[in-house]
């Protein structure tokens, strides 16, 4: 049972079954084969059930932003910040990205800048059309996304996408790429950063068998297998 929050609205938490989640036929069927795949299995429930435990008792923590701001009650609301609905088989999960955090790491750490085709990207369908977002110049910021139907996830700049979209037509667009390295910092909380880790070594694993390697070399691609390496 995760939690969900706003800048402006506190922690909640929703129901999701992770164990539910980790049934689900296509981590079996696809990775079932592996010698460690229980273990595998055992490994990241176990993981997501920790993090879970640490966030009920800290449910009130300075996780959430609006905690932060509570001596400030003028910056309320404008802590941005984009909440992001991954839906499963079993429910749905709640991404919440820091964007705040992704625009320090835009401005001190060179974050790299890639020209990506607009069919891949998932922009906000809620999101809505304001015609003078057409001349914002700002690059949006994407990450790179595991386990769902396209694999970029606008986080910022959906009103300058559709804008775009909708009138200059474009097929492409330069944007701030954020992915894996940086999976430490563009999250609030350690349990969404586990939960798009495990979706990236899933993605490594399904690669990886198609490509032939070893079971053996298969596992020191695990989170599982680095950690017993340290």
């Amino acid at each position: 049972m995760p939690i969900s929050f706003t800048a402006t609205t506190p922690s909640k938490y929703y129901s999701f079954s992770f164990e539910k989640f980790m049934d689900l036929d296509i981590f079996k069927s696809n990775l079932g084969s592996l010698p460690f795949f229980k273990k595998w299995k055992k490994f990241w429930l176990e993981t997501f059930k920790e993090e879970d435990e640490f966030l009920k008792s800290n449910l009130d923590s300075v996780v959430n932003p609006i905690k932060r701001l509570e001596s400030k009650p003028e910056y309320i609301g404008m802590y941005e910040m984009y909440n992001f609905e991954y839906v499963t088989p079993v429910g749905s999960y709640f991404y919440k990205f820091d964007v705040e955090k992704m625009k320090y790491l835009v401005h001190h750490h060179n974050i790299q800048v890639e020209n990506i085709d607009t069919e891949f990207i998932y922009v906000d369908p809620s999101t809505p059309f304001i015609q003078s977002k057409v001349i914002d110049s700002r690059l949006p910021f994407l990450v790179r996304f595991y386990g769902a139907e396209k694999p970029f996830l606008c986080v910022d700049g959906n009103k300058r996408m559709r804008a775009k979209i909708g009138i200059e037509k474009i097929n492409t667009v330069n944007a701030y790429l954020f992915g894996e390295p940086h999976r430490n910092a563009i999250f609030f909380e350690k349990l969404d950063m586990y939960f798009y880790a495990f979706h990236h070594e899933v993605d490594c694993l399904f690669f990886a068998l198609e490509t032939g390697l070893s079971a053996d070399k298969i596992y020191e691609l695990t989170h599982m297998g680095q950690l017993k390496k340290t």
